[in-house]
């Protein structure tokens, strides 16, 4: 039985087999992301980007995308362009009324 406990969630499984460690690594990599990742105005949009493109053989998967650059730029380019066009019409909460 595999128990991973990582990011807040527990992860049970029950093979036969006895994982590879490189397969324990790799999972609990896709839900423990790097520190630059959790600190991006853009995690949201890019989800840390995808495990095989964060691998290096210096540090593992404790880096952020290799096209994490190229991204940021094309994640900027769109929010310049539609956030002009974005209308957000707010009123207090205590102007509402509840039928």
């Amino acid at each position: 039985m595999l128990e991973i406990i990582a990011a807040g969630m527990r992860f049970v499984a029950r093979w036969e087999e006895e994982l590879a460690p490189q397969t324990v690594a790799a999972f609990k990599a896709s839900l423990a992301l790097p520190e630059v990742c959790r600190k991006c105005e853009f995690l949201d949009s890019c989800g840390g980007g995808h495990l095989a493109q964060r691998w290096s053989t210096e540090r593992q998967y404790d880096n952020p995308s290799v096209y994490c650059e190229s991204w940021k730029a094309i994640f900027s380019h769109i929010w310049k362009r539609i956030a002009p066009t974005f209308v957000v019409d707010l009123e207090p909460v205590s102007a509402r009324q509840d039928n």
